[in-house]
């Protein structure tokens, strides 16, 4: 079963936090990349209609004023100035019906006022005067009436728009803030998980250890998470077998060694309860004193207490037997029993104690 380690959980979370964050910020980007090429097109757009409506505008007073001039004078050069104006107010409409739509009915309806104007001028004759060109007043003025109705409408058409890229503007304002929200709640629950599921079995090991620390080494120990976690509890698992096997031994041993020294204690202490009653003499009395020491004083003092007898043996020579005889051997001896024969008043002490 693939268990990750600890580096790969990392790198893992790291990861997913960071994709999250940066979809939040490519969301972003694009959302802003569309909203202002949608605020370039129209602004772009907008330009184009208001510079063919005013074109259109000023086409239309040039016809006017060029029909009227024509009318009167009858020059060939103010009929070119009329065609020329109206050729460059075809070119405005055309581009108002290819940017705008909704202008077909007024672009129409301007055309065909153009179209009977100029059909008017082709029937009428070169300089018949001013009433000719007061026939055309009415035409004039419809045309003047249709332009400034185009203008009248690409205006509301420009503020509608308007209106609609602000909605636009706060819709995407309020969608990457929501984006924005929603990628860092996720990114917090992701490290939440993640930080759980790492912490916990840190938490775990930190008991173990502590556990380990005050002896208490029954509890298996185990400890879940990556895999490297893993290794590292069942490390410690196994340095709580070998703490239970040492103490195990020290037990044993100390047990043992216990009751290798009960019988020598014993009899210690029952031969530092002789030398205290006195049996052996006053001389046994006073180690018997000494023997009230730390044990190693009194075992040495007790060693030299025995080995003293042996370290006063040496040859003499004797004279023959007699009852004056005088024997050196014979008089150690003498003043030995002397030394060893109970005092009258120990005898006493130690029948009142019997």
């Amino acid at each position: 079963m693939f268990r990750p380690s600890f580096r790969s959980i990392m790198l893992t979370a790291f990861l997913l936090i960071a994709g999250v964050l940066a979809a939040a910020a490519v969301s972003g980007w694009l959302s802003l990349e569309a909203l202002a090429r949608s605020i370039h097109d129209g602004k772009r757009n907008a330009l184009a209609l208001t510079a063919a409506s005013r074109v259109l505008g000023e086409r239309s007073v040039d016809l006017e004023r060029s029909a009227r001039q024509y009318l009167v004078l009858g020059e060939p050069a103010l009929r070119q100035r009329f065609d020329d104006a109206l050729s460059e107010a075809h070119l405005a409409l055309d581009t108002l019906e290819a940017s705008a739509q909704g202008l077909a009915a007024p672009v129409g309806e301007w055309r065909a006022l153009a179209a009977a104007i100029e059909r008017g001028l082709e029937t009428t004759p070169d300089g018949s005067g001013t009433q000719a060109a007061a026939d055309f007043s009415a035409d004039f003025l419809a045309l003047s009436q249709v332009s400034e109705a185009v203008e009248r409408t690409i205006q509301a058409r420009l503020a509608r728009e308007s209106e609609d890229l602000l909605a636009e503007l706060e819709y995407r304002r309020h969608l990457l803030a929501q984006h924005i929200l929603a990628a860092v709640a996720l990114a917090g629950v992701l490290a939440a998980l993640t930080s759980w599921w790492l912490l916990r079995p840190l938490a775990r090991m930190e008991r173990a250890i502590a556990a380990l620390g005050d002896n208490h080494l029954e509890s298996p120990i185990r400890i879940g998470g990556p895999a490297d976690l893993r290794q590292l509890g069942e490390h410690l698992d196994w340095l709580r077998q070998r703490l239970a096997e040492l103490e195990a031994n020290r037990n044993r041993v100390l047990r043992h060694v216990s009751h290798e020294l009960k019988t020598p204690l014993a009899s210690l202490r029952e031969g530092v309860a002789l030398l205290s009653d006195g049996i052996l003499g006053r001389t046994q009395r006073r180690t018997a004193r000494s023997c009230r020491h730390p044990g190693q004083q009194c075992t040495r003092t007790a060693g030299a207490h025995r080995t003293a007898p042996a370290l006063q043996r040496h040859p003499v020579r004797c004279a023959p037997p007699g009852p004056q005889a005088n024997c050196p051997a014979a008089a150690a001896v003498r003043g030995r029993k002397r030394a060893s024969a109970p005092h009258p008043g120990a005898q006493a002490g130690g029948s009142d104690r019997g």
